[in-house]
């Protein structure tokens, strides 16, 4: 035994027993606390801190299985030895029902000194090395939890808008770290790089394996002049580096493409990756831009495989098209209640299909993945990313697009020159400053009460503005908490809080009820983590309509 004392309860209405147990482990390593009935054996538990505990079966007030329980409440593993001189029946009933509880074990009332100390240093290796697989298990979920910071630190933002175009990903780790890649570069001159991958397998080693490409992939980007990157060239030099540093136990598959928006024209090829789907949003169709089928082998597989220009994949496209992109963790995701069944993309092309009027491109991710749940796949069995991208359409100036950095100062400057920007398409003063009311109360309560700390930093808002004839349409995309603002009023109109607040002389919770005598209409989302919500300002204020 190691030198370290441990402490004892011991339980027994019988005084004989009592004594003897402790006179048994008198010499021992052992600290030994008797009680003789049930009620001081909780006040000693409840007081002290016990390694272990033994306990009679039959007793005058409580059985020894109900005192388990009892000690069960309060402790789940603390081991619990059982002394008893009965006699199990035929079917080891009584042996069946102390082993129910794996941290139970059983010493007829015959003992001796050296089986009872058998059993005790039994059963306090057990719960030790329980302890140590406990701890090791918390400090591998810490460091995964870090690995998981620093993976989502070294991933491009949520979304990616510029004056050309909005792009927006979900990424979703089986378990803390993921083996998705996914890089962007902006190339400048309205062209971008996006390069999606799977790495085999999940966890720490797919994890591991991604960071040291998404570091080549920033260095191919900024080393090389935007017309000289081509995508077939990009992918053999990551297959050469799969293949050199990693060996033949790593591969990914990879999807690398380049999107011109200034002329509407995409490249890209796949390397074992499922392709890019094509949506028409004026027609709901998608479109089928790789007929022929063509790709090549996943990276990493051979260092003799030639990636070509022949196998690129060249597509002109309208303003009206939606890109998206996934790894093959999207259509793997099963369903709790028909093991057999997965999502696959004959469920997967129709939700895409159905989204063609979503105005806000931002938010299709979270929409597409929230509506697989809804239709019954609830089962993801590997690690998901989900990629929308689309040319941005700005109506002769009447659209204004921005991320707004999570911060009150980002959120006042954002605010003004949104303000300034509509009083100038606009022409009307009243009318703007209105919309600046509204945009700087909502957005301040978003960081304010609907943001954790910690999201902050990456977890920015989307703010889209269309002016139309008589109306600004106010779209806010943000990953807070869901704001039901009809459970705000109480059933009241906003003229109603307002005169209420004033008599009560109370500055605060003016937010809701100013808004709604601002906005005309109110429209609010919840799926998958954001929620989007849309305002209607109306050129001149009407009744205010809830929906």
């Amino acid at each position: 035994m190691e030198s370290k004392k441990y402490n004892i309860l011991v339980l027994d209405d019988e005084r004989f027993i009592l004594v003897t147990v402790k006179a048994c482990l008198r010499g021992e390593n052992f600290n030994v606390v008797i009680a003789d009935n049930v009620q001081d054996a909780l006040s000693e538990f409840k007081r002290g801190s016990f390694d272990l505990i033994v306990t009679d079966i039959l007793m005058s007030s409580i059985d020894g299985f109900k005192f388990r329980d009892l000690i069960r409440g309060y402790n789940k593993r603390i081991p619990i030895i059982f002394l008893t001189s009965l006699l199990d029946d035929i079917d080891n009933s009584l042996l069946s029902r102390i082993t129910r509880d794996q941290y139970s074990y059983y010493l007829n009332k015959t003992f001796t000194k050296k089986t009872l100390l058998d059993i005790l240093k039994q059963a306090l290796a057990t719960y030790k090395s329980v302890d140590d697989v406990a701890m090791l298990q918390r400090s591998i979920d810490e460091d995964l939890t870090l690995a998981s910071q620093v993976q989502r630190m070294m991933l491009p933002n949520w979304c990616l808008t510029s004056k050309e175009y909005s792009a927006c990903y979900l990424y979703e780790p089986m378990y803390k770290v993921s083996g998705d890649l996914f890089e962007w570069v902006d190339l400048g001159n309205d062209r971008c790089l996006g390069v999606i991958g799977d790495v085999a397998g999940h966890g720490i080693h797919a994890a591991l394996c991604m960071s040291p490409i998404q570091t080549l992939i920033k260095r191919l980007g900024f080393e090389r002049a935007a017309n000289k990157l081509h995508v077939h060239e990009i992918l053999t030099e990551l297959n050469e580096f799969l293949c050199t540093q990693f060996g033949v136990n790593s591969y990914m598959t990879c999807l690398v493409a380049i999107w011109d928006f200034r002329n509407n024209h995409l490249v890209y090829q796949t390397a074992g990756h499922p392709g890019i789907i094509c949506l028409d949003t004026e027609t709901a169709e998608i479109r089928n831009i790789n007929p022929e089928k063509r790709g090549n082998l996943p990276l990493g597989i051979s260092a003799q495989t030639e990636y070509t220009a022949l196998d690129n994949i060249e597509v002109d496209f309208s303003d009206e098209t939606v890109f998206i992109a996934y790894t093959d963790g999207l259509l793997d995701i099963g369903s709790k209640s028909n093991p057999d069944d997965f999502l696959g993309e004959e469920a997967l092309l129709p939700l895409i299909s159905s989204l063609s009027k979503t105005t806000n491109v931002i938010s299709i991710p979270y929409r597409i993945r929230n509506a697989i749940e809804q239709i019954g796949f609830d089962y993801p069995s590997d690690d998901i990313f989900l990629f929308a991208i689309k040319k941005n359409n700005h109506y002769d100036g009447t659209v204004l697009l921005r991320y707004i950095p999570a911060d009150i100062l980002a959120i006042e400057d954002a605010v003004a020159e949104t303000a300034a920007s509509l009083a100038e398409i606009t022409g009307n003063q009243d009318w703007s400053g209105r919309a600046e009311i509204l945009l700087s109360e909502f957005l301040t309560n978003i960081v304010k009460h609907g943001l954790e700390k910690n999201q902050s930093q990456r977890k920015g808002i989307i703010l889209r503005v269309v002016v139309a004839p008589g109306r600004i349409y106010v779209n806010v995309i943000d990953h807070g908490r869901f704001w039901d603002y009809q459970a705000g009023l109480s059933g009241k109109d906003a003229d109603t809080i307002l005169n209420e607040l004033n008599e009560q002389r109370n500055l605060s919770g003016r937010g809701l009820p100013i808004i709604l005598r601002i906005a005309d209409t109110i429209t609010r989302e919840h799926f998958w983590g954001i929620n989007e919500t849309t305002f209607v300002v109306p050129e001149k204020k009407r009744e205010v309509e809830v929906k």
